[in-house]
């Protein structure tokens, strides 16, 4: 019983990837966007990060034309943290603690078209901006999802790396194949309509639109937080649960080792190989293939600990809402 449950999660993800490959000129000169998007930076709780992320947005060459949202979270004073970035940018407004009537209204104000949410902590590429214009232009898409690497320069964080790189592309296949849809304003590294964002907004869920993640280095997002942004919860916990039991077969094969328990894990790890080095491969990053075969082995301990950290987590916001 055991080898086929394993037998069938190999079959779906196989079915399951699509990284649907576009191919776009970014030495083409283009001006699909009448304006650069509105850039929403949201779960603003470590200044650090957040100037982080005005840094490298800056870096672009339309900074000055882009209008930011800052949803801040925090009992510090933006207003006088950030009066150098308010000489850069179109504007900055900022909103506390995420008052989204005020968004918006703030969002009709703008006559901009998009809206690009991230978290504080995410930094992208000074192409970025462009990139996506070209995507809108050829593909009339609504809604761009943008892949997301962790932790790029701590390799303390390997584990999180991996695991954020196979989530990532699992959701990647979830959305290019119309199983997933954005549905909520809680996604970040996304671009949406602003029309459709303020649907969501309203929690009016617009029945279709078209929608992408697209695997493009230069629309890649990295992430500086150390905890994964979860969106998919339901699907975490099976994940889940399924390594617990992948756990108890490892321990099996070490108790007593047979070709079966051999094979079982075997067919565990290949898709999921196939999955993360086709996501390194497409946005160009080295894949760390050492620490993958110890990731390989160690991945329900290590699910284990991100399931209580988040469980506490969420202890901790839940008495802080009631407070």
């Amino acid at each position: 019983m055991t080898a086929i449950v394993f037998i069938v999660y190999c079959i779906l993800l196989m079915w399951l990837f699509d990284f649907n490959a576009f191919e776009i000129d970014s030495k083409k000169d283009t001006n699909a966007l009448n304006k650069p998007p509105i850039i929403i930076i949201k779960n603003i709780n470590n200044i650090n990060l957040l100037l982080n992320t005005l840094d490298s947005i800056r870096d672009s060459y339309v900074c000055d034309q882009i209008d930011l949202f800052l949803m801040n979270d925090t009992d510090a004073d933006l207003e006088e943290i950030l009066q150098f970035y308010k000489t850069i940018f179109s504007q900055i407004i900022i909103i506390n603690k995420i008052r989204l009537n005020d968004l918006e209204d703030e969002l009709d104000k703008s006559i901009s078209n998009y809206v690009l949410s991230i978290d504080s902590g995410m930094i992208f590429s000074d192409r970025l901006i462009k990139k996506i214009g070209l995507y809108i232009e050829n593909y009339n898409l609504s809604v761009i999802f943008f892949p997301v690497f962790s932790n790029s320069n701590n390799k303390k964080y390997i584990f999180h790396q991996l695991f954020s790189s196979f989530w990532q592309a699992c959701k990647c296949s979830l959305i290019n194949k119309n199983l997933y849809t954005i549905n909520d304003i809680d996604n970040s590294s996304v671009l949406v309509e602003k029309k459709i964002f303020i649907e969501l907004t309203d929690n009016f869920k617009k029945n279709k639109f078209s929608q992408k993640l697209i695997m493009d280095p230069d629309l890649l997002v990295h992430n500086n937080n150390t905890r994964a942004h979860l969106d998919l919860d339901y699907l975490l916990g099976i994940y889940i649960g399924f390594n617990l039991m992948y756990f108890v077969v490892i321990a099996q094969f070490l108790a007593a080792p047979s070709l079966l328990y051999l094979v079982i894990i075997i067919i565990k790890i290949l898709p999921e190989f196939y999955f993360m080095y086709a996501y390194y491969n497409r946005l160009r990053i080295k894949f760390p293939k050492v620490e993958f075969v110890a990731y390989s082995f160690l991945s329900p301990i290590y699910l284990a600990m991100v399931l209580i950290s988040n469980l506490r987590l969420d202890r901790i916001n839940f008495y802080k809402r009631g407070i």
